[in-house]
């Protein structure tokens, strides 16, 4: 059986020259919570794991979603499973930047958008 492909938590890094827009989307008990910031250029902002008890249980949420919205309309939206996360993760780095004169988003070392 292999392991499950979830994103626990994870930290947005601007290094464009703008301001982007980030949202994060996490399910918990199936229930969606959306967690956004604003970045201005260098700065960076963690998505925490986010946990709850449900009697003798704990339960982690996963995410599901990240948005990230630049100026000049661009917009990249990556949904699990996340291209280069084969197992539990927490605290991925995630990372908007230039590429080619192309906005990109990469987790990790792998290319999202």
């Amino acid at each position: 059986m292999r392991a499950p492909q979830d994103l626990y938590s994870a930290t947005v890094h601007n290094a464009l020259s703008q301001q982007i827009e980030t949202r994060v989307t996490y399910k918990i008990s199936g229930v969606t919570q959306v967690e956004s910031a604003t970045l201005q250029p260098g700065q960076s902002h963690t998505f925490e794991q986010r946990t709850e008890q449900a009697g003798t249980m704990h339960i982690t949420g996963v995410i599901e979603r990240v948005d990230v919205s630049a100026e000049g309309g661009v917009t990249i939206d990556v949904e699990a499973p996340f291209p280069g996360i084969t197992s539990p993760t927490r605290a991925l780095k995630i990372a908007v930047e230039t590429r080619d004169g192309k906005t990109v988003v990469y987790g990790g070392s792998y290319l999202w958008g």
